[in-house]
């Protein structure tokens, strides 16, 4: 069933602009449908969400108010209209009553109010967690090298997550460019400094050291990541896997919720050779630990993402493209022994919700 709501004309004539929002189904909490402005100026335009007197969504966290980012940013241009997609996976956020557009000075234009049975239920969250990803240390955009975006990327995040009281932050891998020491030396430095908890899995940058080098005992990984996790200090570790890397976690008096840690252990560098990108092992232990906690909420994180299901687009589950179209053909090697067992793995636990980087 695909419902439609149209912002009222008053608003049109008074603010040039209008609205229209089609659901693409009935679901509780389901932002799924497709968004259709008109406008009559140039601008910059932003779709918010909003509370019931058009003011831009808030939530609370540690005694500070934080806005929600737009849910799309465009520019007018000659057409004077836009046209916007929101993906299948797009939730409503819990205090949300409207839709509204605003222009770039914040003003706004026009507003749709959101069906009853759309809404979901407000309620107190029992904690909050963060994630981040793909750092890339030593990764240099000017062309004397002499500024490193990374460094003041990460201190900005883990100073907004430790302003909004996280428990910890999840990090789902890619932390140099090129598995060089001193990023992670860096980034270990940075955490320690923020007094911020992050606990981490491997990407495909971890790979261009060689496995030994970077997830030995005595490697880098180990000297520099989840070291509470590994000495076991942590109370919140449930089972490191046989391989000594792979781990799932617990945060201690929250037995609803576990984390399930996994490091990528091989990469294809994009050839079209399409070797596996985890060990049996791996997924025999994922396996393990999805049974273990099948009644519970497993939030996983691994880096690489899986491909559309037909396995014949480049952009990743879901169609996750950026605003402006881009998509990254680098998502899991379609077909491979591996990749099936994962996906199957994620099509019949429900309960799990992945978190990768990667794209």
């Amino acid at each position: 069933m695909k419902i439609t709501l149209k912002s009222p004309s008053i608003d049109f004539e008074s603010k040039g602009a209008s609205l229209s929002y089609t659901l693409a189904n009935s679901l509780c909490g389901s932002a799924a449908g497709m968004i259709y402005v008109k406008y009559t100026a140039y601008s910059a335009y932003h779709i918010c969400w909003a509370d019931d007197r058009c003011l831009p969504l808030t939530v609370k966290s540690k005694d500070k108010l934080l806005k929600y980012s737009p849910l799309c940013t465009f520019e007018g241009d000659n057409s004077m209209k836009f046209t916007y997609k929101v993906l299948d996976f797009t939730a409503i956020p819990q205090g949300a009553k409207r839709l509204v557009l605003t222009n770039g000075d914040g003003t706004v234009l026009t507003s749709v109010a959101l069906p009853e049975y759309k809404l979901l239920p407000l309620s107190s969250p029992k904690y909050c967690f963060g994630v981040i990803a793909d750092i890339h240390y030593n990764y240099f955009f000017n062309h004397d090298k002499t500024i490193d975006y990374a460094v003041d990327a990460i201190d900005r995040a883990l100073d907004f997550y430790k302003n909004v009281g996280a428990c910890h932050v999840c990090a789902a891998g890619d932390y140099g460019i090129y598995s060089e020491e001193k990023s992670y030396r860096d980034f270990s430095s940075a955490i320690e400094k923020s007094g911020v908890k992050v606990i981490a899995c491997g990407g495909n940058h971890e790979l261009y050291a060689k496995l030994d080098v970077m997830y030995s005992e005595n490697g880098i990984w180990r000297t520099y990541m989840n070291k509470d996790i590994y000495s076991r200090k942590d109370p919140g570790v449930l089972d490191i896997a046989q391989n000594g890397i792979d781990f799932s976690y617990m945060i201690p008096n929250e037995e609803n919720e576990v984390f399930v840690f996994l490091s990528q252990r091989y990469w294809d560098g994009h050839t079209s050779k399409q070797p596996m990108l985890l060990d049996p092992e791996q997924l025999i232990w994922l396996e393990d630990q999805f049974e273990k906690y099948h009644d519970k909420t497993v939030f996983l994180l691994f880096h690489t993402y899986l491909s559309d299901d037909d396995g014949e687009n480049v952009d990743g589950e879901g169609d996750l493209k950026s605003t402006g179209g881009y998509s990254y053909n680098g998502h899991y090697n379609t077909y491979t022994p591996d990749e099936k067992i994962l996906r199957g793995l994620l099509t019949k636990y429900k309960n799990v919700i992945w978190f990768n980087g990667h794209s």
